[in-house]
Formats: structure tokens, C-alpha cells, sequence
């Protein structure tokens, strides 16, 4: 499906290309917390990469998301319960138009930045999501993510 991608200065055509899953790991056997779990009992790390492959006009969004339970105010060290790292594939119309390259480097602008970490983010949380319904972590939903705090 061709949607549009409007930047500050330009519209090109966008498509995703293909969505992968490059890790998934549930460590419930680790958890050994109450049966009804607390959602304050868990936090998330949460990061975003891109890679720009401009001969195959694609920008790959790499996301992870990593589950810990930790106590407050506990001395424990906090358990990783579950992460998931996904790659999503931006192809685009005619990449060149939208960057630049300075000293060799690729420069995206970043509205766009901000508009695919979104997209990925909001996917693999979904995925995730799907990857928990049925555990006893279904309820520990990854909290909205703002992609401007990332660039």
C-alpha cells in the first residue's frame, strides 16, 4: 500500500517493505512475583536505530524493548522478564530526494526520523503485545513513546 511522506519541504511516496522480528525472549520462569501482577512493579528500556541503504531507497527502523521487574524501593537486582528487537523496512519512492550526504554520512531529516521511530514503535508494540496474550504479563503494556525525546 503507497502512502505519501510529507517532510518539511518535500511529499515522496512510502510503502513498508517488510516488518521482521530479530529477537523475542520470555523469561517468565524468572518471575517469581505475585500471581496478579502490579504493573508498577515493571519498567522498559527502550531504543531506536535507523540504517539508510540509499541504492535500495530503503530506511530500516531497528527497535528493542526490554522488560524488567524490580520492587521499588527494594535492594533486588531488577529481573529481565522479556524483550523484543524488530526491523522494519521504509522503501521509498526516491530516496534521494529527501537527504543528504555531508562528510560521507547520510543526514535524515528528522520530522521523518520522528514519523518512522513512531510507526516502529507503535508496531512492535503491538506485536508484543500479541507475543504476551495468553501469559501471565498480558496487562504489562509498553507505555506511548515520544520519538522527538529519542532524536
Amino acid at each position: 500500500m503507497d502512502n505519501k511522506v510529507k517532510t518539511k519541504k518535500k511529499t515522496i511516496k512510502v510503502f513498508i517493505n517488510s516488518i521482521k522480528i530479530l529477537d523475542f525472549v520470555l523469561n517468565s520462569s524468572k518471575y517469581n512475583g505475585p500471581k496478579s501482577v502490579n504493573r508498577d512493579h515493571f519498567y522498559f528500556n527502550i531504543s531506536g536505530a535507523d540504517k539508510v541503504e540509499v541504492s535500495s531507497n530503503s530506511i530500516f527502523i531497528l527497535t528493542a524493548i526490554e522488560i524488567f521487574f524490580h520492587k521499588k524501593n527494594s535492594k533486588s537486582i531488577p529481573i529481565e522478564i522479556c524483550k523484543i528487537k524488530t526491523e522494519i523496512d521504509f522503501r521509498y519512492e526516491n530516496l534521494s530526494k529527501i537527504i543528504k550526504i555531508k562528510n560521507k554520512k547520510v543526514q535524515l531529516p528528522q520530522d521523518l526520523i520522528q514519523k518512522m521511530l513512531n510507526t516502529s514503535f507503535s508496531t512492535t508494540r503491538g506485536i508484543l503485545f500479541t507475543k504476551l496474550l495468553g501469559t501471565i504479563f498480558e496487562k504489562i503494556y509498553v507505555p506511548p513513546i515520544e520519538p522527538s525525546s529519542m532524536v
